[in-house]
């Protein structure tokens, strides 16, 4: 398992798995300003470009202590959509609060980005796992 140490303004913490292929991103931030949402995909870009350069990968969000006002719910469906396009193949989130739940289905239905929700990190770890047998067929 290697761990990505978050720089003092990192409200990221990236693990990846390597046991699972999969990277798990505990988010500590809460989206208020466009300002935040610009920050917030600076991370994610920072992060895929320098641990998984041309590479595309799975990825968990643990976000109980992530939310995103609606204010800026728009700006981040747009800067949600950018990000897992350019960086994942499948994403799962776990511990979404009401208000960010509604961001994501609504970024799902505008931008088509992924959507999901588990309550554990295992729950989403199987799915995962049933996702890529459906892929292979085997």
């Amino acid at each position: 398992m290697r761990s990505v140490r978050p720089t003092a303004e990192s409200k990221i913490k990236f693990r990846y798995l390597a046991e699972h292929d999969v990277v798990l991103a505990h988010v500590e931030w809460l989206l208020d300003s466009k300002k935040d949402v610009e920050d917030w995909l600076s991370a994610y870009e920072d992060y895929f470009t320098r641990h998984h350069a041309g590479r595309k990968v799975d990825v968990i969000f643990e976000l109980s202590k992530f939310s995103v006002s609606p204010r800026v719910a728009a700006a981040f469906g747009e800067a949600r959509a950018k990000m897992m396009a350019a960086f994942t193949k499948r994403t799962y989130r776990v511990n979404l609060d009401d208000a960010t739940k509604v961001a994501m289905y609504t970024s799902r239905v505008l931008h088509g980005a992924a959507a999901n929700e588990f309550s554990t990190i295992d729950q989403a770890l199987a799915q995962l796992k049933a996702d890529r047998t459906a892929d292979t067929g085997t």
